[in-house]
């Protein structure tokens, strides 16, 4: 695994414990890493490159959250944050953030990161919801229309 699907990884448990254990921004990181440097074979957030990615996405992420979840909001037809599952929401910030404001990251990898992580954390049904959401917001970076 990469050192950036790690980092997204790490970011995402990050924005787990800040969402669901009401846990401050640092001692989010503080946690994850010492979770990471004390099981073998963790995803290594707590080196290096990997940590630094997470800790950039997760600080844009917090500081541009009230605008990241109307964005997804927008395109949520019938479904409010506050009643999607925690991991669900989490990854599409995460994701949105990053087709947002990281424009050097090609919007299909991060999609697909996004899918992923989601197959992996979460629900065998999150995958196609966080792709739809995310290809919406893709439209909005771009300027195509969207399918609403």
């Amino acid at each position: 695994m990469g050192s950036r699907r790690s980092g997204r990884e790490a970011c995402l448990q990050c924005l787990y414990l800040i969402d669901v254990c009401n846990v401050s921004e640092r001692e989010s990181l503080h946690i994850i890493a010492s979770a990471d440097t004390q099981q073998e074979g963790g995803s290594k957030a707590a080196t290096g490159e990997t940590y630094e990615f997470a800790k950039t996405l997760l600080t844009g992420i917090v500081v541009n959250l009230p605008k990241l979840d109307e964005a997804i909001e927008r395109y949520c037809h019938n479904w409010k944050l506050k009643r999607m599952a925690a991991i669900d929401r989490n990854i599409l910030r995460m994701a949105a953030y990053e087709i947002l404001h990281c424009l050097g990251t090609p919007e299909k990898v991060i999609i697909n990161e996004a899918v992923e992580i989601a197959k992996k954390y979460s629900t065998d049904d999150s995958g196609k919801f966080v792709n739809g959401i995310l290809d919406r917001i893709k439209n909005e970076r771009t300027g195509v229309p969207g399918k609403d």
